[in-house]
């Protein structure tokens, strides 16, 4: 029985999310990388076992818990931070690591990499102004490219970079549309290193709003996508999901109820949820329940309204004003399932009922 706030993740979904995105990368012929920094689970990730063989993290502690788990070929994409150094080395001797680099100065930290072997991916800003080599720094990127060829059991792996753009599209369309000019400017800029360099090298690029809408990646070796596993709030806002790919909900209890104003007070806060907030559907979209085994259907105007540490107030329908009394639950689609997740440290898989934790919890 539910007492507490407690996160529910849905394997059918999750298993069905996986193959769409596998289908869309096989046929336009890139590999899937999937980044496992949503889930962050053993057990999710066996899911893509033999369907995928390297993976994306964003941090070296993901990195060691996924290594032990038998992952072999893994991708930090993260900068590279040089307080680290000595135990990337460590895991660059346990499984084949690639690392990124985003600045110019992160070039001597590379060149002291002696003791083991790692693959060196370059940075690029395609367009979200995060982190990374501006894409019109062609001198740049070529002395880092430089730099790498020639520092021993070193090698440059190629270009990569995240198109977190798409995520402030309003609709599918421009997602597509921002995408693709991510994917032109990634190849064009590979063209012009090729032109004066004989290397040969792969572009990555990664974010599930243009993985999920783009059907074309002419140019593109791989993808590594991560919030599809689960979707969100978010991707449903933007249009890169339906509410039907959505695959994790927020069961809380009701502890208090207001009739008169058609509120109800959850157990159920920032410190479960994150406050990650969407101007349509708020801190979350509520549910019309069913039981716990099963998600139900959006409930018309009813969002999680607001939420401080512990609590959260939730606005209802007055239609459905017999689904809340104290004692109940309210299911939740949270605004962010990577950041509630991640809050939660673990989750409940349904059907199978078993209890997934994250890599945080076995530190």
């Amino acid at each position: 029985m539910i007492e507490s706030p407690t996160l529910l993740v849905f394997e059918e979904r999750v298993s069905a999310n996986i193959n769409s995105i596998l289908a869309r990368s096989n046929t336009s012929g890139v590999s899937l990388r999937p980044h496992f920094k949503t889930h962050q689970t053993m057990e999710v990730g066996d899911l893509f076992r033999g369907k995928v063989s390297g993976i994306t993290v964003s941090s070296i502690e993901m990195a060691n818990f996924f290594a032990d788990q038998g992952w072999e070929d893994i991708t930090i994409a993260f900068p590279i931070n040089p307080r680290q150094m000595d135990d990337l080395e460590k895991l660059a001797n346990r499984v084949s690591l690639n690392l990124l680099i985003s600045d110019h100065e992160a070039t001597g930290i590379l060149q002291k990499a002696n003791r083991s072997k790692i693959k060196w991916w370059i940075k690029v800003n395609v367009g979200n102004n995060r982190s990374g080599f501006r894409l019109n720094d062609l001198k740049g990127i070529l002395s880092v490219v430089d730099t790498i060829t020639e520092t021993p059991d070193q090698g440059f792996e190629g270009l990569l970079g995240h198109a977190g753009q798409t995520y402030y599209a309003r609709h599918p369309g421009e997602i597509e549309e921002k995408e693709r000019s991510a994917i032109s400017a990634m190849v064009d800029l590979a063209k012009k290193i090729r032109g004066q360099r004989k290397v040969e090298f792969k572009i990555s690029l990664g974010d599930t709003p243009g993985c999920s809408v783009v059907n074309d990646w002419d140019g593109i070796d791989e993808l590594r996508p991560g919030n599809f596993v689960f979707y969100d709030m978010m991707q449903l806002e933007i249009g890169s999901c339906s509410s039907g790919q959505i695959a994790l909900a927020m069961a809380c209890p009701i502890v208090e109820v207001n009739h008169k104003d058609n509120k109800a007070i959850i157990h159920g806060g920032a410190i479960h949820f994150s406050k990650e907030y969407s101007k349509k559907y708020h801190f979350g979209q509520v549910l019309i329940p069913k039981d716990e085994l099963t998600l139900g259907d959006f409930m018309p105007n009813s969002y999680l309204e607001s939420i401080s540490q512990e609590h959260g107030i939730i606005s209802f329908d007055p239609k459905y004003r017999s689904e809340f009394a104290i004692g109940k639950l309210a299911y939740i689609h949270p605004i962010h399932s990577c950041l509630t997740v991640d809050a939660m440290r673990e989750y409940t898989l349904i059907p199978s009922q078993r209890i997934a934790k994250t890599y945080r919890s076995f530190k």
